[in-house]
């Protein structure tokens, strides 16, 4: 029973983060994010199988506790999720691919699942996501005009169509790479908590500030940029949901390089998280993503190998 004392735990806090964002409002949802957390880092404990057997544990609880759709929704996401990057860890793979694994894996099979779904139906997944974001617009001109905003309203109105089209043809990509940052999170911060024991599990050397893109991705945002210059509709679209992709990517190596400066100020986690958090809320994000594209020619921090530049 001792040897699965580990398992047991981590369950029970998987349970708690994922309940977490539908008991506790605005602030749940965020804490539910960081569920695959806790099998993440049993699994670079205890081996990839007890890792299985909490998520499994879990699943079933959140099923006799919820309800079977909650339970697969869980395993769709924070559970694929979380064994992409155990799988990763597992592998060794760096920091990119864990993340990588990790957030695409959830993105896809959920999204695969739920178009065969409306698919067997006889439902178009674009129209139905069409229909529900058009619903939320009139709900949303309808309260700005109960109050008064007469003007408000219409421009809603007036702009539902065209942002309801590209809001759909985009979502693909804003997902994956919303996914994507979840997985990158989850990574660091079960990263950074194994390292406290060194020895007991072999991990990459990397940290935050020293983290850049393999070069060779630039590439993937030159296609995705030069898609959008096409005139098919269909290769525009799939160039802005690559662009939002490769976007994320230069983001988090702006995010890194900026970390880097604060740490060579001697900044403390408090005051480096806050400034992150000002820089990525604030139109300086566009400016963040251009420093991460620059470093690829800049080596700003001067962490490539001379081969590598050259």
């Amino acid at each position: 029973m001792r040897a699965y004392r580990p398992v047991l735990m981590a369950s029970a806090q998987i349970i708690a983060l994922y309940l977490a964002a539908f008991v506790i409002p605005v602030v749940g949802q965020i804490i539910a994010l960081f569920t695959p957390l806790p099998s993440i880092l049993l699994t670079a404990r205890e081996g990839i199988s007890k890792g299985v057997l909490a998520l499994g544990s879990a699943a079933l609880v959140i099923a006799l506790a919820a309800g079977w759709q909650l339970s697969v929704f869980f395993i769709l996401t924070f559970g694929l999720m979380a064994l992409g990057i155990s799988f990763g860890m597992q592998k060794k793979m760096q920091p990119e691919y864990c993340s990588l694994l990790g957030g695409l894996l959830p993105a896809l099979i959920l999204g695969s699942a739920i178009a065969l779904s409306l698919a067997a139906s006889g439902r178009n997944s674009i129209t139905v996501l069409e229909q529900f974001f058009q619903e939320h617009i009139r709900e949303a001109a309808s309260f700005y005009a109960k109050i008064g905003l007469q003007e408000t309203a219409a421009s809603v109105q007036a702009l539902s169509d065209r942002f309801v089209y590209y809001a759909v043809r985009v979502l693909p990509g804003i997902v994956m790479a919303a996914s994507i940052v979840q997985a990158a999170l989850c990574y660091g911060i079960a990263l950074a908590l194994l390292a406290k024991k060194p020895g007991m599990y072999l991990l990459p050397n990397h940290t935050l500030d020293r983290w850049h893109a393999p070069d060779s991705w630039v590439w993937g945002l030159i296609v995705a940029l030069g898609l959008l210059v096409f005139p098919d509709n269909t290769l525009h679209l799939i160039g802005w949901n690559l662009t939002i992709l490769h976007a994320t990517v230069y983001l988090i190596q702006g995010i890194a390089i900026v970390e880097f400066g604060l740490k060579k100020m001697q900044l403390r986690i408090i005051p480096r998280m806050l400034i992150q958090g000002f820089i990525v809320v604030l139109p300086s994000i566009v400016f963040v993503i251009g420093i991460g594209l620059i470093d690829i020619w800049s080596d700003f921090r001067k962490l490539r190998k001379p081969e590598q530049s050259a």
